[in-house]
């Protein structure tokens, strides 16, 4: 009956979408295995906790801002990819750089155009004169890739754990010949913790 033939589409539909999942699962998997064949090592750094100044930028009073300038000396003049939920906060992060330390970094957020955002990352991208750190809102995990650098700074961490395999994304994929350098600074027994700690010993997601 036509009542049947209907429920035989139907069912063929739902075979067929199950078999579809199961080769994306598989290619997934497959592209994982290449893409991080240089591995990666996960870096959560435990900060004092600092007592916020009324009346100044948030960033001067900022454990992770003093930590991040640290961590560009120390490995000047290799590149630094900072990924952060929010364009504000890239700009600030910026501007305290320069403020606090002199470093020009670069700006990469949905607020530039999309020719600012290529000259951003071609400055990035440049080895003799280009900037050191290149500090992105959301839009940067997805769409560039950044693998010539090694070192990747979590500024906050994603609600979505696809979102944060996006960021990491941008330096562990092909064409990566270096071990991908992960860190997160945050305050012990703050939410940032519980959520790292999450991320890492329940998902293994960072590594």
């Amino acid at each position: 009956t036509c009542d049947q033939q209907g429920l035989r589409c139907r069912q063929r539909r739902v075979e067929g979408s199950g078999r579809q999942g199961q080769v994306r699962g598989v290619s997934r998997h497959r592209r994982a295995n290449v893409s991080r064949s240089a591995g990666r090592v996960y870096h959560a750094v435990q900060l004092e906790t600092v007592l916020v100044q009324v009346d100044e930028p948030w960033w001067k009073s900022d454990a992770r801002i003093q930590w991040l300038i640290e961590l560009l000396d120390e490995f000047y003049p290799e590149k630094v990819l900072l990924i952060c939920h929010k364009a504000e906060m890239v700009r600030d992060i910026v501007e305290a750089l320069r403020v606090l330390r002199g470093i020009n970094a670069a700006a990469f957020h949905e607020g530039l155009s999309i020719i600012e955002r290529d000259r951003a990352g071609a400055w990035f991208a440049e080895q003799e004169n280009g900037a050191q750190l290149l500090a992105c809102s959301e839009i940067g995990s997805e769409g560039r890739n950044f693998q010539f650098a090694h070192h990747l700074v979590l500024f906050d961490l994603p609600d979505n754990p696809d979102l944060l395999e996006q960021r990491i994304g941008r330096l562990d994929r092909i064409g990566q010949t270096e071990q991908v350098k992960i860190y997160f600074p945050y305050e012990a027994g703050t939410a940032a913790d519980y959520w790292q700690q999450w991320y890492h010993e329940g998902l293994n997601a960072f590594e």
